[in-house]
């Protein structure tokens, strides 16, 4: 058995990092007629060949309702404005993907006992 120390923050901000980065590409503009429910499409993508999912990775379940709380949006808008360089194309990726990184990393919370560290994403938990 062997015990490992991470950096849950770091750990979280370089994951989301990185799943954006790695579907960035596949982004598409889609329109549809009707509402659908978004887990259930999540659920769906997560069920094709194409993911390469084997029964060793996480839970498609916990992923697919991994997302970062509302009450994280409004940080996440006002840093896209204030910390991302809009005029040149790879600074600019890279800080939009920084940012998303951001919205699911854990924080650390002050409380009586001392700092720890709160995950606000439903994925951490």
């Amino acid at each position: 058995m062997a015990l490992y120390l991470v950096d849950a923050h770091s750990a979280a901000h370089e994951w989301g990092y990185q799943r954006a980065l790695e579907h960035f590409a596949k982004f598409l503009a889609a329109q549809f007629d009707a509402s659908m429910d978004a887990w259930a499409a999540v659920r769906a993508a997560l069920d094709m060949e194409e993911t390469g999912w084997t029964e060793e990775m996480p839970s498609k379940d916990t992923i697919a309702e991994c997302t970062p709380p509302m009450s994280s949006i409004p940080l996440f808008l006002l840093r896209l404005g204030t910390e991302v360089d809009w005029d040149e194309e790879m600074p600019c990726m890279q800080g939009v993907l920084a940012e998303i990184g951001l919205m699911y990393a854990p924080v650390a919370v002050d409380t009586p006992n001392g700092i720890s560290s709160q995950c606000y994403s439903t994925c951490c938990s």
